[in-house]
């Protein structure tokens, strides 16, 4: 699996949950990892780029969201990986 696509699909995926969030529309409050800046959608509490539980919620402006620089996924795709290597053998 390619990361370069991967990623682009996850964060038009990613962007679209998040833009229709209630919360999100409402307060413009999002989840954001501590340690390495990454948007996180509502329900994780573990980082899916570096894998660390430092999510909390801030304030951002949804333009900034919507360009999804800050929707990495490393983590994720690492492990994703792992597992689909795991399942050939």
């Amino acid at each position: 699996m390619d990361y370069a696509q991967w990623i682009e699909r996850e964060r038009r995926l990613r962007v679209r949950l998040l833009m229709q969030s209630p919360d999100i529309r409402r307060r413009g409050v999002f989840k954001v990892c501590r340690d390495c800046k990454e948007v996180c959608l509502c329900h994780e509490t573990i980082c899916p780029n570096c894998g660390k539980g430092s999510v909390g919620e801030i304030r951002m402006d949804r333009a900034e969201v919507a360009r999804g620089e800050r929707i990495r996924c490393h983590w994720r795709f690492d492990n994703l990986e792992h597992k689909q290597e795991a399942q050939d053998d």
